[in-house]
């Protein structure tokens, strides 16, 4: 047999390799093999298996394939095709970012071993039948300590274990792995009406369409539940679940959640595990019939063979977007592909949705439903906006602080309520409003949530502590608004709502509104009575005007509109190529050269060559050209570019390199 094999390197080809040594139902698209390439071992993925090749060359055979790898579905594959073509990755790297746990081997997990002696053992014994000093020793320790771990015995001899192997092979004991986990009662829960009603039209409208559901409504509304009920009824039929978080932070609070109504059935799966734990998941997905995975990206390509439902939960999130490696595919698009090509559902989860996500609900092209009330009927929190133009809002020493945010904290501190305070400003500034805080409240606790201290203290400490009431004020970036159930905060503050205004990116003020919405969110989600102060130099912008007013579909249409009229996405695709170089004549021409051969393609519409927004970034020159064409075009754009011979992006060396993103979300 012959297999075609990719490499994970730039180049958009694949290798022919032999593989008459192995065993052919180990040969399968997806397959890791180990290979010799230029001259060099490497792990590669088999693309293809056939009988006979055209290939005239000298042609290796493959050195080992991976016995333990996940037999990939064709639905799976599908995805995998889908991803290289439409973000123009080569299939060597794609597979080498999503499907890498295939290279994994030795897929068994460090269980503690509990040892019990048999009925057998005690007889032997009883009558003396044991020569063996040690085998003696070991079953006379057991007959006296009923409940023994197998590295109890290492007191009596440094081969304990193979002795306890010979002794288990002899009947005289038992080896078992011990479960330390008790067996737990399912915790229940309950829908208010409002949710049952949402939930089961979800339902009746998958068994006629099997639309995308997208759900939305107002922070602490209560959609976690649904999802939660909607999971229910797939694990009931032996159908797995696959849950994406934007941050690895939300993964351990929603993990506890769903672990307490599914209990056993939940994996976390993120990219900072240990390779153990990622191998006891994947045990865990080959013995399971039904799986609930709660993961960040790289969770969505987990190989399960009976998967029923996606959840994208905070789908609006730009973390779903993989931006530091090829392909740089956005989860949530990803999703939708690999429900379609499973026939699985799909369930999109936002109080401020996507743009796109919005745009394909009025286009009847997902079902829409949406929460109007919080859950318990608490308050939403009242929002006050303070116009940070006027002297009178602002108080000596204190910054950007207001004077009627200062009096706001006071009152909730002598309420033995909490705050957050948003700040959308990384290093230095989050440092100085954090002393500036110290200095206003000396006798409240203090703490900064932002990329610096989850770095030193981890994501988990900083939230465990604040939700056990340890700190008072909590003052974060953008991560503190994203998906976490505080329930002893009164006041959130957006310390300045413009931050982020100026950048040269039309999604600007979406993504800035869809911040504020969240943040505002996290107050009140347990009690009545909370308030959200935000400070901004724009009070009659339309984002503000639609964030006091909670008021999502006015300005999304103003959005809309806005968009459709510069032909940007949703009414698009959009494709941002990056050239960098330390050289920068040459990446000046390199750039242009580039840009003249897509201006051949009527198809699309070319802007640039320009210098990036961040022109310099570590001694190397930046450039950048944005490609904007039909969303229907992409296929035909993948085969026109790739018979560009001109065209060669998979030269990236210390020169050049070079950065296809497709629908980019950032564009410095």
């Amino acid at each position: 047999m012959y297999v075609e094999v990719s490499i994970p390197v730039s180049a958009f080809k694949t290798f022919t390799y032999s593989a008459f040594n192995f065993d052919t139902k180990l040969l399968f698209p997806g397959q890791s093999v180990s290979v010799y390439f230029r001259n060099k071992p490497a792990q590669g993925f088999i693309i293809s298996v056939s009988k006979f090749t055209k290939f005239k060359g000298k042609i290796l055979p493959i050195t080992n394939v991976n016995q333990e790898s996940f037999l990939i579905s064709t639905e799976l594959w599908k995805t995998v095709n889908w991803i290289s073509k439409y973000y123009l990755s080569s299939i060597g790297k794609t597979l080498h970012s999503i499907l890498s746990f295939q290279h994994l081997s030795k897929l068994e997990y460090n269980f503690i071993k509990q040892v019990h002696i048999s009925e057998k053992g005690l007889h032997a014994l009883s009558k003396n039948k044991i020569k063996y000093r040690n085998q003696l020793k070991i079953l006379e320790f057991l007959k006296n300590n009923n409940k023994t771990y197998l590295t109890d015995l290492n007191h009596i001899s440094k081969s304990y274990k193979s002795i306890c192997n010979r002794l288990e092979e002899l009947g005289m004991l038992s080896i078992s792995n011990y479960n330390k986990m008790k067996p737990r009662t399912k915790k229940v829960y309950s829908l208010t009406k409002e949710q049952k009603i949402i939930s089961n039209k979800i339902k009746s409208d998958w068994i006629k369409n099997n639309k995308p559901a997208l759900l939305a409504g107002i922070s602490g509304s209560g959609k976690t539940l649904i999802y939660i009920d909607l999971i229910s009824s797939f694990i009931s039929n032996n159908k797995s679940v696959i849950v994406l978080v934007p941050e690895i932070a939300l993964i351990m609070d929603l993990y506890k959640i769903l672990d307490d109504y599914f209990p056993g059935k939940v994996i976390s799966w993120h990219s900072k595990m240990k390779i153990s734990d990622k191998k006891f998941g994947l045990i865990k997905i080959k013995n399971n019939k039904s799986t609930i995975i709660v993961s960040t990206r790289s969770g969505l390509f987990a190989p399960l063979s009976n998967l029923g439902l996606i959840v994208v939960d905070e789908e609006q999130e730009t973390s779903y977007k993989e931006d530091s490696k090829s392909p740089y595919y956005n989860s949530r698009d990803v999703a939708l592909m690999r429900s379609k090509f499973n026939q699985s559902n799909l369930i999109l989860v936002s109080s401020s949705p996507s743009l796109e996500s919005y745009y394909n609900s009025k286009k009847n092209r997902f079902n829409y439903y949406t929460l109007n009330n919080r859950y318990m009927n608490f308050e939403v929190p009242k929002i006050l906006i303070l116009n940070m133009k006027n002297k009178e809002n602002y108080r000596k020493g204190s910054s950007l602080i207001s004077a009627k945010l200062i009096d706001e904290i006071n009152l909730v501190l002598s309420a033995k309520k909490q705050i957050l305070l948003l700040h959308n400003r990384f290093g230095d500034y989050t440092k100085k409003l954090y002393k500036i805080l110290l200095k206003l409240f000396p006798k409240s606790n203090i703490a900064r949530y932002d990329s610096e201290s989850v770095k030193k203290y981890g994501y988990f400490k900083i939230l465990n502590d604040f939700h056990e009431k340890k700190i008072d004020i909590l003052l974060g970036t953008q991560m503190i608004a994203k998906g976490i159930d505080f329930k002893n905060v009164l006041l959130v503050g957006v310390i300045n709502a413009d931050l982020g205004m100026s950048l040269p990116d039309f999604r600007a003020e979406e993504k800035l509104f869809q911040l504020a919405y969240q943040f505002i969110g996290r107050a009140g989600r347990h009690s009545n009575g909370s308030k959200a102060i935000v400070q901004t130099f724009n009070p009659d912008s339309e984002y503000i005007k639609s964030i006091q007013k909670y008021n999502i579909d006015k300005f999304y249409d103003y959005l809309l509109n806005d968009r459709k009229s510069l032909f940007y996405p949703p009414y698009s695709r959009l494709i941002r190529i990056i050239l960098s170089s330390d050289n920068s004549r040459f990446i000046e021409k390199k750039s242009q050269k580039i840009c003249d051969i897509l201006e051949k393609n009527n198809n699309l519409k070319i802007l640039g060559p320009s210098e990036a927004p961040i022109y310099n970034l570590n001694n190397t020159y930046r450039y950048h050209i944005l490609i904007k064409m039909k969303k229907n075009y992409w296929i035909d754009f993948y085969n026109w570019i790739n018979n560009q011979k001109e065209l060669k992006f998979d030269n990236n060396s210390n020169k050049l390199k070079i950065k296809i993103d497709a629908d980019p979300n950032f564009f410095l």
